[in-house]
C-alpha cells in the first residue's frame, strides 16, 4: 500500500503489520489475505519446477532430494512441517511432514511475535524441486574428507561424516590402538560427563561399556582432617583417555566401515590452496591426499593449526600448565584390598596445601589408574623408590601403606607428562580447512570440559555442514557458534586452576573463601530453588549449558 506522491505517511499503530490492522480484521480481510500469500508462493515457487520432459537422470537426481529451502520474498520465511510442530501449539501441527508452512514475519514496527501463518495445499510437497540447502555429500562441492587425529574428537567427526554420506580417511600418528598393548599407551584418566555422553549417543555409543569406563559411585576425598565422600551425582564415567580412543576406533570400524583408518602416519605440510596434505608412513615414505575437506584433530601440538598460521590464515596463543605429571596403574588384587576403594575416585590432596595431588579411579577389568601431578621440574629431583616413598608419605595423609609402596615402585619407572596447554585461536576454519578438539581449543584439565567439549565441537561441526547450503558458510557458522563457547570453558578452567595453585596465606584464603561460595551456592540453591541457582562448578557438565553464561557467572561469584 503506496502513499500518493509529496504526501507524508500516516503514522501508524505499533500493532499494525503488513497482513493486520485494526480497522480491517474482520472475515473477508483474512480470506484475502489468505488467497493472496497463497497466490504469491504459487508464483513465485514457479522458477523450481522441474522442465515438462526432464531427463532421466535429472528426474532421479530430483526424486532423491528433500526440499529444504525456496527462494521468499523479504520478510517472508519457510518453515519445514516437522519444525514448525515444535514452534507453534495450533492446528497447524496436525500437517504432514511433506507439506510446508509459509509464515509472514512481522513488520519492523510490530512486537515481536505477531505472525501471520497459513497452510497452502499447493505450496510444496515432497517431490523436491529445489535445491537443498544443506551440503550434499558426493555433489561436487565436497565428496572426500581427510581427519587427521584419531583420538576422540578425530574418531567422532569421522564417524559423524560418514553418516552424512562422505567419504572419510583418518590419518592417525600413532600405531593402532586396537593392537596396541594398553602398557604402551600413555594413562590418562578422564571423566566424561553428560555432555560427552550426549555426543557420544548420536553415534550410538553408550559409555560405561563392558571394556571402556567406570561409572563410579562418587569421589572419596582423603585430607589430614579424614575422608569425605561426594556423590557422582551427573552420572560422570571415569574412563582411560587411551582406552576411548580404542573404544571408538573398535566401533567406527565395527559400525562404519566406510570409514578408512591409516596409522603410522605423521602429518608434514598442508597446502591449503592446492587441498592437498602429506604425511610421513611409519617406513619414512612421503604420501599425499587430495582433500575436499580437511578435519584437523591432530591434538594440542596440532601440525595443521601451525601450518595454517605459517600460512597467515589464522593465529593463536598457548599457554603451558605449570604442573607435570606421572601416571600409574594399580593392580586388581591391590585396588580390591580394602572396601572402602570399591567403585570410587579416590583423591588424595596434600597436607600443606601446594598443588601436589593425587588421584586414581577405577577401570571395568579391576584395576585402576592413578597420576601424581607436582610443579613443573619437581620431577626431576626424585630419581629411586625410595625418593617416591619419602615423598608420598610426607605430603599426603590416608595412604595405605601397602598402596603407597606400589605408587612410588610405578611412579619411579614412569615418564614425566605435561599437565596441559592452553590454546585459543583467532577462528577455527580457514578455507577448507577446520579445527577441532584440541588442535583448535585445548584447555586445562582443572574443569574436566577437554574431551567432552572435543567430541561437542565434531557434533556441531557436522550439524552445521547439514544445515547449510556450502561448505564455508558451515564453517562459518561453526567457528562462530565454538569459539566463544570453547574460549569460556578456557578461561574457567584457568580461574580454577589458579585458585588451586595458590600458595602461602593468600593462596589459603582464596581457597577458604572458594569453598565458602560453593557452600553458600548449595545452601541458597536447594532452600529457594527458584531464586538462587547452583554453583556454576555444579552446572558446567549438563547438556546444553552455555560456557560464556557460567563464565560471567563464575566472574561475577
Amino acid at each position: 500500500r503506496k502513499n500518493p506522491p509529496h504526501q507524508t505517511p500516516s503514522p501508524r499503530s505499533p500493532s499494525q503489520n503488513l497482513h493486520s490492522y485494526p480497522s480491517r480484521s474482520g472475515p473477508p480481510y483474512r480470506i484475502i489475505a489468505h488467497c493472496a500469500m497463497a497466490t504469491a508462493v504459487r508464483l513465485v515457487t514457479r522458477q523450481h519446477r522441474p522442465s515438462p520432459s526432464p531427463s532421466p537422470s535429472r528426474s532421479a537426481a530430483l526424486r532423491s532430494r528433500r526440499v529444504t529451502h525456496v527462494v521468499l520474498p523479504a520478510r517472508w520465511r519457510v518453515l519445514a512441517g516437522d519444525e514448525t510442530t515444535t514452534r507453534h501449539k495450533s492446528p497447524l501441527n496436525a500437517l504432514p511432514k511433506h507439506e510446508w508452512i509459509i509464515q509472514g514475519v512481522s513488520h519492523t514496527r510490530s512486537p515481536p511475535g505477531r505472525t501471520f501463518t497459513c497452510r497452502s495445499q499447493h505450496v510444496i510437497r515432497s517431490a523436491a524441486t529445489a535445491e537443498t540447502s544443506s551440503v550434499a555429500a558426493g555433489s561436487g562441492e565436497v565428496k572426500d574428507v581427510v581427519v587427521v587425529g584419531a583420538g576422540p574428537a578425530g574418531s567422532a567427526a569421522a564417524m559423524l561424516l560418514s553418516k552424512e554420506g562422505y567419504n572419510v580417511q583418518v590419518f592417525e600418528r600413532r600405531g593402532d590402538p586396537t593392537v596396541e598393548s594398553a602398557s604402551q599407551a600413555r594413562g590418562f584418566g578422564i571423566a566424561v560427563n553428560p555432555r560427552g555422553q550426549h555426543a557420544l549417543k548420536q553415534l550410538g555409543i553408550s559409555l560405561p561399556s563392558d571394556d571402556c569406563g567406570v561409572k563410579f559411585e562418587g569421589s572419596l576425598r582423603h585430607t589430614n582432617k579424614g575422608t569425605s565422600m561426594t556423590p557422582n551425582s551427573d552420572g560422570v564415567v571415569c574412563v582411560d583417555r587411551g582406552a576411548l580412543a580404542r573404544h571408538m576406533v573398535v566401533q567406527a570400524q565395527a559400525n562404519y566401515p566406510d570409514v578408512n583408518f591409516k596409522f603410522g602416519m605423521t602429518c608434514k605440510a598442508v597446502d591449503i590452496s592446492g587441498r592437498m596434505v602429506w604425511f610421513q608412513t611409519a617406513g619414512g615414505d612421503d604420501l599425499c591426499v587430495k582433500y575436499d575437506l580437511l578435519v584437523a584433530a591432530d591434538g594440542a601440538n596440532s601440525a595443521v593449526r601451525e601450518a595454517l598460521a605459517t600460512a597467515g590464515a589464522i593465529s593463536y596463543t598457548r599457554e603451558e600448565n605449570q604442573r607435570d605429571y606421572k601416571s600409574f596403574l594399580l593392580d586388581q588384587q591391590l585396588w580390591a584390598s580394602d572396601p572402602e576403594y570399591h567403585n570410587k575416585m579416590l583423591t588424595w590432596a596434600s597436607v600443606d596445601g601446594s598443588v601436589t595431588r593425587m588421584w586414581a579411579v577405577p577401570n571395568p577389568d579391576g584395576t585402576a589408574q592413578g597420576m601424581l601431578t607436582l610443579y613443573k621440574g619437581a620431577f626431576e629431583g626424585l630419581q629411586t623408590r625410595e625418593d617416591y616413598v619419602r615423598l608420598l608419605a610426607t605430603k599426603f595423609s590416608g595412604v595405605k601403606d601397602n598402596m603407597l609402596q606400589a605408587i612410588a615402585e610405578r611412579c619411579a619407572e614412569a615418564p614425566v607428562s605435561g599437565g596441559g596447554t592452553m590454546v585459543k585461536c583467532s577462528r577455527l576454519y580457514s578455507d577448507r580447512v577446520v579445527l577441532v578438539g584440541d588442535a583448535g581449543h585445548s584447555m586445562f584439565p582443572a574443569l574436566g570440559q577437554g574431551c567432552n567439549s572435543a567430541i561437542e565441537s565434531a557434533a556441531v561441526l557436522v550439524d552445521a555442514i547439514r544445515g547449510s547450503r556450502s561448505i564455508e558458510t558451515a564453517l562459518e557458522a561453526y567457528s562462530g557458534e565454538r569459539l566463544p563457547e570453547t574460549a569460556a570453558a578456557a578461561d574457567m578452567s584457568a580461574m580454577v586452576l589458579d585458585i588451586d595453585g595458590s600458595a602461602g596465606p593468600v593462596g589459603s584464603f582464596k581457597k577458604a573463601i572458594f569453598a565458602m561460595q560453593i557452600l553458600f551456592g548449595m545452601l541458597s540453591s536447594k532452600i529457594a530453588p527458584k531464586i538462587f541457582q547452583p554453583p556454576v562448578l555444579f552446572q558446567v557438565n549438563k547438556v546444553g549449558a552455555s560456557y560464556v553464561a557460567l563464565r560471567q557467572r563464575m566472574r561475577r561469584e
